[in-house]
């Protein structure tokens, strides 16, 4: 009697996308004219990515904090966040320009936020949108006065801090 083995060659199509490479881009930076004060998060989220706009999600508190700090109606157009943003001289960019993801293993390319600063020189501040962009900035080692960079909790709906508690925090830094 032959001996039943399992076929091992089939592959599902959970362990397919599993394996496939992906490449991710986020989007070029907002910036208006003479910015003074630089946000940089890490990466758009997915919705974002999917629109074409910095926070999309409806679970991310950016736009809500925007339009609570400066009198903006809710919920903010994407045309009236970059209004607002350029009449308070605030550039908002990501930290990594592309994410390529292979399987279970993720490498980020870095912006070249050095050549920004650089090319902005009325940027005296940066307001990193949670740990994991003051993180990998501080990688970078971008020569910049240390004094003028500061964390705020992060804007995403994934992590535990209420509004009110991400709202204080960052109507302290903004200008």
């Amino acid at each position: 009697m032959a001996k039943k083995t399992k076929n091992t060659t089939k592959t599902t199509a959970v362990s397919a996308a599993a394996s496939a490479l992906i490449t991710l881009t986020g989007f070029p930076p907002l910036v208006g004219n003479n910015p003074t004060t630089l946000i940089l998060a890490e990466f758009p989220g997915d919705c974002s990515l999917y629109v074409g706009e910095y926070y999309v999600n409806p679970s991310n508190c950016f736009r809500s904090i925007i339009a609570d700090k400066y009198g903006l109606p809710k919920p903010v157009s994407y045309s009236d966040l970059k209004k607002c943003l350029d009449t308070n001289h605030i550039a908002l960019w990501d930290v990594f320009e592309t994410r390529t993801i292979n399987g279970k293993n993720v490498t980020n390319k870095p912006n070249n936020i050095a050549a920004f600063l650089k090319g902005h020189p009325t940027i005296c501040k940066i307001i990193f949108n949670g740990r994991k962009a003051e993180k990998e900035f501080k990688k970078m080692r971008i020569l910049f006065n240390k004094n003028n960079l500061f964390y705020a909790p992060s804007t995403s709906g994934a992590l535990g801090k209420t509004y009110q508690i991400k709202f204080n925090a960052w109507a302290q830094l903004l200008p």
